[in-house]
């Protein structure tokens, strides 16, 4: 959706229309527009298409697996003082040193999203 916006957006550059009446057309913020012509201008097309989303981190799989090994050992293991894992204790292990060594983990009812 957003590539398709940015890829409308480039006619109109080539069009010679302004930022702002891009934005009105397109209903996105001047500075959303003004990025995508200067990504357009020293890129051309491919400068702005979609680079996907940045997204989580991924653990390694030795990482996951050391990861599933400290869950395991139980949060008593890692100076809590009871059994409950929650995610800000996944993220922070115990006495604040890292259990996860990734900037940035989200934790689901399914799993450890990293």
């Amino acid at each position: 959706m957003r590539e398709l916006l940015r890829l409308e957006a480039v006619g109109h550059f080539e069009g010679g229309a302004k930022n702002r009446q891009i934005a009105a057309a397109l209903r996105v913020s001047e500075w959303s527009v003004e990025r995508w012509r200067r990504q357009w201008r020293e890129q051309g097309r491919e400068g702005v298409r979609s680079k996907g989303s940045p997204g989580c981190a991924r653990l390694s799989g030795e990482q996951t697996a050391g990861l599933a090994r400290e869950l395991e050992r139980g949060p008593l293991a890692h100076g809590w003082a009871d059994r409950r894992w929650t995610p800000a204790r996944v993220k922070t292990g115990a006495h604040g040193q890292a259990v996860v060594y990734s900037r940035r983990v989200s934790i689901t009812t399914v799993g450890v999203l990293v």
